[in-house]
């Protein structure tokens, strides 16, 4: 298969990355707090999102099935 190279075509706006709902929320939230989410890759959204912004993150299964993360630092 060949690839059609196309020139003059405008680039798009950039999209908000992937991660900006959980920058939201971590900028909503004060150390001590935490929020509940219902599956394990959303809470390790999370506290990698934290990373990246330089804030501690910790997460923990809760007994029913939900996943807890809690902003630390």
């Amino acid at each position: 298969m060949g690839f059609k190279i196309e020139k003059g075509v405008p680039m798009t706006a950039p999209s908000r990355d992937r991660s900006g709902k959980w920058k939201d929320l971590l900028n909503q939230m004060s150390v001590g707090d935490s929020v509940v989410v219902d599956e394990q890759s959303q809470a390790t959204s999370i506290r990698n999102t934290g990373k990246r912004m330089g804030l501690l993150v910790r997460c923990q299964q809760q007994e029913d099935g939900s996943f807890r993360a809690w902003r630390v630092e």
